[in-house]
């Protein structure tokens, strides 16, 4: 008698991103997932617009169970790229988004 078993792997469908409060230097990131994907943890990652560089100016690893994250470090006035995947058994689509951190004022006497 043969017997067979099926595997199934999941893979998590692609994170949506969205910004949230984007101030000179940071911005919120929040994201909706599917409630039965299993997530281990998220990779976060940005890039300044128009960098020459391949690599990201930065990655950040949290939860599979967080759906916000405060992104800090940033420069101001800058736009940036910023792209997350969810990893479970198996990595994800890459859901991305553009935002443009603010300028402060400075008043010059």
């Amino acid at each position: 008698m043969i017997l067979s078993t099926t595997v199934f792997l999941a893979v998590p469908a692609t994170p949506i991103l969205s910004p949230g409060d984007i101030q000179s230097t940071s911005a919120e990131l929040s994201w909706t997932q599917r409630e039965d994907d299993v997530v281990y943890r998220y990779e976060i990652s940005y890039r300044r617009v128009g960098s020459c560089s391949r690599a990201p100016s930065g990655n950040r690893t949290v939860g599979g169970h967080l759906r916000q994250y405060y992104l800090t470090g940033l420069e101001e006035n800058i736009i940036y790229n910023v792209s997350i995947k969810a990893f479970g058994l198996l990595p994800s689509g890459i859901g991305i988004i553009r935002l443009q951190t603010l300028a402060t004022s400075k008043l010059h006497h």
